[in-house]
């Protein structure tokens, strides 16, 4: 728009200064004004703006969608699931607190637990798990400027084996945000209060983007309370025009009591309650992640070679139902993907095309409790009783793919893919 405006005012300038002269006008020099429009161009490799995000979507011929920050931080939205809830052919539930089940096209629907079916990643690098589940919990709907939505098949841009498809979270960078600093605060009812704290800024090749979100909320129901923070941050260098990196940082505590489910008479008649045995055995999920991850862009003249890599810790205690006891999770993982972009054109079509790889590993040890009580005898709190079971669980995930868009018309598209998986599991 503003390179268009600095056309326009040419033109007009123009117009002014060879407009002919009036009859008994003195031929005179005239001087105007000099106008300069200026205009704030995205240029980040690792860093796009939204607009530019949308315009790469636009070519794509399949189910894609793009969710801006702006659209729902007008409500008080907790979680990724709140913000995706409108949608199409997204289906978003709050299962408890910020936990989310998310499907699309019906993946995963009737997943009680271990949300899988979509390939999640934050800026082009997978946060989805060697396992193929995803925490949702991991992202902060306040730190986000857009989000990409991939449906089904059309998740073979980022090398997606899952049914659902990807979806791609794009956090803001000083690269693609005006600099400053931003507070936002927030209350409601059930004690509700929420604190976020944003900055960013740039400096030549150097910019950086940090953010930390504080929540606390009673909820609701019985025993449905929550207290989590959440911080993120990226630091981006710039070491040419083709050339660029960006480290990410995300560390999070995430605690939330378990209100439990309710009889069809109970939920009509008193929807705010809780199960005593939620109560007295303090049910809840404690998420601990610590996760660094990187990206670096080489761009060429007719391709496009992007690197990730990332590593991530999580602990998780969780006191889940009378039955099934405490369980406790420690886990760390790793991962590198590659892909490379291009475009070409020939006499008949014109050809988008992208190869990638991607490879994860994680390790997993679980453990379950009985509670010290036993599984029907309450307790005050959820305090850990004999060692029920204990799993070493091992991930590794191999992800080849490639994909060919062939432009046969203005209207009319051919998309040619294919993929190579391979997926251990050790227990």
């Amino acid at each position: 728009m503003k390179i268009t405006r600095k056309l326009l005012i040419s033109l007009a300038l123009i117009a002014i200064s060879s407009a002919p002269q009036a009859k008994g006008q003195d031929h005179q020099s005239q001087s105007i004004e000099e106008v300069v429009v200026t205009a704030d161009i995205d240029n980040s490799l690792s860093a796009h703006s939204a607009s530019e995000a949308i315009h790469n979507l636009q070519r794509v011929p399949g189910g894609v969608d793009l969710v801006r920050a702006e659209d729902y931080l007008v409500e008080f939205t907790q979680s990724i699931g709140d913000a995706l809830k409108f949608t199409p052919g997204v289906y978003a539930d709050t299962s408890a607190q910020r936990d989310n089940r998310i499907s699309i096209r019906g993946s995963a629907a009737n997943a009680t637990y271990e949300r899988r079916g979509i390939t999640v990643l934050r800026d082009g690098v997978p946060i989805s798990r060697a396992s193929g589940s995803t925490e949702y919990q991991e992202i902060d709907p306040l730190s986000i400027d857009y989000i990409e939505i991939y449906k089904g098949s059309n998740g073979l841009r980022y090398g997606a084996a899952s049914l659902g498809g990807a979806i791609n979270v794009v956090t803001p960078t000083g690269a693609t945000s005006k600099a400053g600093s931003n507070i936002r605060l927030e209350s409601g009812s059930f004690d509700t209060y929420r604190t976020s704290i944003n900055t960013k800024g740039r400096n030549d090749a150097f910019d950086y983007y940090g953010a930390v979100t504080k929540l606390n909320s009673s909820g609701f129901r019985e025993h449905s309370e929550v207290d989590s923070i959440y911080s993120f941050g990226n630091v981006g260098y710039k070491f040419s025009d083709n050339l660029e990196t960006r480290f990410f940082l995300t560390a999070l505590q995430d605690n939330f009591e378990l209100a439990g489910s309710l009889t069809h008479d109970q939920a009509l008649s008193n929807p705010d309650m809780s199960p005593e045995s939620n109560i007295e055995r303090d049910m809840d999920r404690n998420l601990d992640v610590f996760r660094l991850s990187n990206r670096t862009v080489f761009a060429l003249d007719s391709l496009t070679i992007e690197a990730g890599a990332w590593l991530a810790t999580r602990y998780l205690d969780h006191a889940i139902t009378p039955y099934a006891g405490i369980i406790e999770q420690s886990g760390m993982e790793f991962g590198i993907s590659t892909d490379i972009t291009g475009d070409f054109q020939l006499d008949i079509t014109d050809i988008s095309w992208v190869i990638g790889i991607t490879h994860a590993e994680s390790n997993n040890e679980s453990e379950l409790f009985a509670y010290s009580e036993g599984p029907f005898s309450p307790t005050p709190t959820a305090k850990k009783g004999d060692l029920s079971s204990k799993d070493d669980r091992n991930a590794t995930n191999t992800v080849i793919y490639g994909q060919l868009d062939f432009s046969l018309s203005e209207s009319l598209n051919l998309i040619a893919g294919a993929q190579y998986i391979s997926s251990v599991r050790e227990n």
